[in-house]
């Protein structure tokens, strides 16, 4: 996979990769995408200064998307690193186009971001990482396992 910036999935299990540049800010990736692809005026009131996870977050809560965001900084150093966030309710497209995408980031350490709510304008939410050198899709189906229960 050709290096992005972050990568959407959408409710109906489309793969958007975003930024091709490693200098360009998630927050103006994310943005554009939004305001490209949704009619509504919470995107036209946030700019680049908001964290992209904040942006990422109306994302994820008003229209069901999943967000990845890479936040590789030294390869040689510390890996390729990223963030998932989850929506609360996924269909089986988007859970089989989710599937297909962890598998082509399988050497990527994740934090898997889920149960998102902003509190005073912060992100907050359930984290869980990798334990060992477990891969994102086996941490995902670790979370989708420990829901069922």
């Amino acid at each position: 996979m050709d290096y992005f910036k972050i990568a959407i999935i959408g409710s109906n299990g489309n793969i958007d990769a975003l930024g091709s540049d490693t200098e360009e800010l998630h927050s103006i990736c994310l943005l554009d995408y939004a305001n490209k692809n949704y009619d509504n005026k919470i995107f036209k009131q946030l700019n680049f200064r908001h964290r992209p996870e904040v942006i990422s977050y109306f994302l994820v809560s008003l229209y069901n998307d999943i967000i990845f965001l890479n936040t590789t900084k030294d390869v040689k150093k510390y890996g390729y690193m990223g963030i998932l966030m989850l929506p609360d309710a996924l269909n089986d497209t988007q859970r089989n186009a989710l599937n297909k995408f962890l598998d082509k980031i399988e050497n990527f350490s994740i934090c898997l971001a889920t149960n998102l709510y902003l509190e005073d304008g912060l992100l907050q939410a359930s984290e869980s990482y990798s334990v060992s050198d477990e891969s994102p899709r086996s941490l995902v189906d670790r979370y989708f396992g420990s829901r069922s229960m």
